[in-house]
C-alpha cells in the first residue's frame, strides 16, 4: 500500500501556496473519482456461504476500501459446478421477472440496490458453503490514508491531474485558476478512459463456467 501524501511531491510544486492538508484531501477525491470511474482496484472476495432462503448478502473487502460495484459473480452448486452470475438492474427485473422477490431456485441472476451488498435472484433453496465467490471493483474510503500501490506506480500522473484540478478550481484561494483547472481535468478524464479500457479488456477474457438456460 502506498501513502497518500506520496501524491505530494506531484501536486505541491505545481500549485503555488497550497497546504499539504489541501492536497492530500485533493488527492484523496481524485483517487476515488479515478476508482470510481475506471473500476482500476480490484478485489477478490472471500467465498461466501450461500444460505438456504437468503438472498441477500454483505460484501466485505478490506480495510480503507468500499465496494464500489460487483464485476464478477460465481455460485457453486453442490456438485463443484459453477456459474457465472448474469447483472440485471431492478428496472429489468420487473419487466422481464415481476415475480423475481419470491422465485426460489438455483440462483442465475444477481443485482445491487447498494453498493455494498449482492441479491441473488432466484432466492437459494440450498446451503452451500462457500458457494459465492465475487470479483469486485473498490474505491479508498473518505478517511483511507493509504492506496492500491499500482494506483502510484501506474497513475500517479492521472491522480495529480485530478486533484491539481480540483485545487485550481476553488474559488478563493490563491492558487484559484479556473482555465488551469480545466486542462487539468481534461488531462485526469482522459487518463481515467485510458484506465477504463485496460481494465474492460481485463473482465472480457473468457472464463470457464457452466452456462444454465435463463429461467423464464
Amino acid at each position: 500500500m502506498t501513502p497518500i501524501n506520496a501524491f505530494h511531491s506531484l501536486i505541491l510544486p505545481f500549485v503555488h501556496d497550497c497546504s499539504p492538508i489541501a492536497a492530500e484531501i485533493a488527492a484523496r477525491q481524485a483517487l476515488i473519482e479515478f476508482c470510481v470511474a475506471s473500476e482500476w482496484v480490484q478485489f477478490e472476495c472471500d467465498p461466501l456461504t450461500i444460505q438456504a432462503g437468503v438472498n441477500t448478502y454483505e460484501i466485505e473487502t478490506e480495510q480503507d476500501q468500499l465496494c464500489t460495484r460487483v464485476l464478477r459473480a460465481v455460485v457453486v452448486d453442490e456438485s463443484g459446478a459453477e456459474l457465472r452470475l448474469s447483472f440485471k438492474t431492478q428496472d429489468e427485473l420487473d419487466a422481464r421477472y415481476p415475480d423475481y422477490r419470491t422465485r426460489t431456485g438455483p440462483p442465475q441472476l444477481y443485482t445491487q440496490i447498494t453498493p455494498d451488498e449482492i441479491i441473488l435472484v432466484p432466492t437459494p433453496t440450498v446451503r452451500v458453503v462457500a458457494g459465492l465467490r465475487m470479483i469486485v471493483a473498490t474505491q479508498p474510503t473518505q478517511d483511507a490514508a493509504e492506496v492500491d500501490d499500482t494506483l502510484f506506480q501506474r497513475w500517479a500522473e492521472a491522480i495529480a491531474y485530478g486533484a491539481r484540478g480540483r485545487l485550481k478550481g476553488m474559488s478563493g484561494q490563491p492558487y484559484y485558476d479556473p482555465a488551469a483547472a480545466q486542462v487539468e481535468m481534461a488531462q485526469f478524464r482522459a487518463w481515467v478512459s485510458r484506465a477504463k479500457l485496460e481494465r474492460t479488456r481485463d473482465l472480457g477474457r473468457p472464463n470457464r463456467t457452466v452456462q444454465m438456460r435463463e429461467w423464464i
